[in-house]
């Protein structure tokens, strides 16, 4: 009989271990996720610190996918790129409107690699005209303003 109480303790013992280990297993893998997601550094600021050179240029909308940002990694290193919503691009042309970015974009770019994506906006300045394709936005020091930190908030 005390073989039989043995063996049950010891189902019952792995079991409360098989629970621990998948409780620390799963709550890792949040932590390691959680890491990943806070690697990611602004644009502007990988652009003024010479990790990255980058271009952003109307594909000829007005809305949606409607710029690209064409993004090179100028480092030996991983680097993790945010292209931030809430982010004003202003328009090199002054007759054309600035697009605002509504969604984040995140971008991992490998050691010395270029890289293109589209970029989500919409134009803001009513009074001008749609940016044309091909039309570049501003990169210089300051790529774009951001906008009140409440408005960013906000997700389409």
């Amino acid at each position: 009989m005390r073989g039989v109480e043995l063996g049950l303790r010891n189902g019952f013992i792995r079991s409360i271990l098989a629970g621990l280990v998948f409780i620390f297993l799963t709550n890792n893998a949040n932590f390691v996720k959680a890491a990943a997601a806070s690697n990611h550094r602004s644009v502007d600021s990988l652009i003024n610190e010479g990790f990255i050179l980058a271009n952003f240029v109307s594909l000829g909308g007005f809305q949606g996918n409607c710029v690209q940002a064409s993004l090179e990694n100028r480092t030996g290193n991983l680097v993790y790129v945010l292209i931030e919503a809430g982010r004003r691009l202003i328009a090199e042309d002054s007759s054309c409107q600035d697009i605002f970015i509504v969604k984040d974009n995140k971008v991992k770019l490998e050691p010395w690699a270029k890289l293109k994506t589209n970029i989500f906006g919409f134009c803001c300045i009513s009074s001008n005209s749609a940016p044309k394709a091909k039309m570049k936005f501003a990169v210089e020091k300051d790529i774009g303003s951001m906008v009140y930190h409440n408005l960013r908030k906000l997700e389409y």
